[in-house]
């Protein structure tokens, strides 16, 4: 049975069940809250936001801060990108320093190709109760140039959004299915949630390709439990990521069957799984995996994953830590074997999310889902770099790319007078990568404005402090070169504009 451009309508609307139980409803809705399992609970690692950062420039901008605990040494080129669930997508360099932040209820934030261009790719929540989540593309001036949703009428999920080379994207949905579950222990009229799989026009929002789990995998390859809650919808697969695998076939991660699947494009039929209850391949013990995310084939032989080894609710941890993976599958005898594994320093334990990146140098780089870490490593698990965020809530993936920001928005600066005829400005360009260098303008008119200091970008806002006698500033952002890129507004000394 073939699954291209199947326009299955959805058979249950999850609103629609919500009277059934609150559960449902949050499933359409709040994806981003139940994403991982309906009783995740907020890991105990992360801690308050009291020492977020504060900017004179843009006192209006409520970010995280990110504190470095392994300086970046040997890390490939590009900046972190990670999209606290309750606090909005952001990027920021080396040192933890801001460089682009946007509010709103946003996951599996990162930079991609779009068309051959750079551009930023986000799953946003909706912003109403009866809205359906959105997929989001913005170019590098950081302006939305297409938005889509999942098709045939299902609510998009956050778990996948991978753009193609040919404008297609892949994403994720579930949905809830009425199924007998009372030889799992449950009710004759149960509630399973069929984890599907789409491929995406991007420009005309068409289905070209879509996958069910529940036409392909039994309910018994499940390792999850039913939920207490009898009209709790049953996570029996629990879809996290898609990626096309190179002979132009698909890899699909089942977290909660424990189980990554090569599937057949055309037909929809499982080539192989690896892991689980149904494995096509031997796994040595070093290899075995639990609840895992992010699982990516580079090659015939080389795979890679994020090993969670736990998941809630509260059970006994698979192994007492989470790991990036990478895998070598040996054909001939039908194993996998260990390639290399990679650990947080603090040898954390992920209940939920996370990914594994491989970068173009050789290095990998790892986010750590519910913990609030993300790491690089050498290939050969040298830790090259690590950082914690301190935000209220997770964030489902982080990455390290490649990326120049060209803010059309003008600068924002602060200013404020000093004794003896000194002055003191602060000036900061949300989600420029180009200014090497500050430079203060002052005089008696908005007119007559002449260089009176400069410095060196220290970050997100940087402050220029001058002597004069001038009673009105401005800040422009330099290149390496000298040249003018951005100018904040006239202001008199101390005001403060963006």
């Amino acid at each position: 049975m073939s699954n291209k451009g199947r326009a299955r309508r959805p058979r249950r609307w999850i609103a629609g069940a919500a009277a059934a139980g609150g559960l449902l409803f949050l499933l359409l809705f709040l994806p981003s809250l139940v994403a991982e399992a309906p009783s995740e609970q907020p890991p105990t690692a992360q801690s308050s936001r009291g020492d977020q950062p504060r900017f004179r420039s843009r006192p209006d901008l409520n970010v995280p801060s990110v504190r470095v605990d392994v300086a970046a040494r040997g890390t490939a080129s590009g900046y972190v990108f990670l999209a606290p669930k309750s606090d909005g997508p952001m990027i920021v360099d080396n040192q933890g320093n801001l460089v682009w932040y946007r509010e709103g209820k946003t996951s599996n934030f990162r930079a991609q190709r779009f068309k051959g261009r750079r551009v930023l790719t986000w799953w946003e929540a909706p912003a109403g109760k009866r809205g359906r989540p959105t997929y989001v593309i913005a170019n590098r001036h950081y302006k939305t140039i297409r938005r889509f949703k999942a098709g045939n009428g299902y609510g998009g999920d956050l778990h996948e959004f991978l753009l193609l080379p040919n404008g297609h994207a892949m994403i994720t949905a579930y949905y809830a299915v009425n199924r007998d579950l009372r030889r799992f222990g449950g009710r004759r009229d149960g509630v399973v949630l069929d984890s599907i799989a789409q491929e995406i026009d991007v420009k005309t929002g068409r289905v070209v390709w879509e996958w069910h789990s529940l036409d392909h995998v039994p309910l018994r390859e499940s390792y999850n439990r039913l939920a207490e809650h009898p009209r709790a919808p049953y996570d029996y697969f629990h879809i996290n990521s898609i990626a096309p695998t190179p002979d132009g076939n698909v890899l699909i991660s089942g977290r909660d069957t424990w189980t990554v699947y090569k599937v057949n494009r055309r037909t929809g039929k499982i080539i192989w799984r690896l892991g689980g209850k149904r494995s096509d391949f031997k796994l040595r013990k070093d290899v075995r995996f639990a609840w895992q995310h992010d699982a990516i084939l580079e090659g015939p032989n080389r795979l890679t994953l994020f090993d969670n080894s736990d998941a809630p609710p509260a059970r006994e941890p698979f192994r007492g830590h989470s790991r990036g993976l990478v895998l070598r599958l040996e054909w001939g005898r039908r194993t996998a074997a260990l390639r290399n594994q990679f650990l947080q320093p603090e040898r954390v334990l992920a209940p939920s999310q996370g990914n594994l990146q491989s970068l173009r140098n050789g290095n990998y780089f790892a986010g750590w889902g519910s913990q609030p870490y993300c790491s690089e490593f050498s290939r050969r698990g040298k830790v090259l770099f690590d950082a914690r965020f301190e935000a209220s809530s997770s964030t489902y993936r982080c990455f390290r790319m490649p990326w120049v920001g060209r803010p059309t928005e003008r600068p924002a600066i602060a200013s404020e007078a000093r004794s003896r005829g000194v002055v003191k400005a602060w000036a900061s360009w949300n989600g420029d990568t180009r200014v090497a260098t500050w430079r203060l303008l002052a005089g008696p008119s908005a007119n007559a404005l002449t260089p009176v200091g400069s410095s060196p970008r220290t970050g997100f806002e940087t402050a220029v402090t001058a002597r004069t006698r001038g009673q009105f500033v401005a800040m422009e952002g330099l290149a390496r070169s000298g040249k003018v890129l951005g100018r904040t507004a006239v202001t008199a000394v101390g005001e403060q504009r963006r």
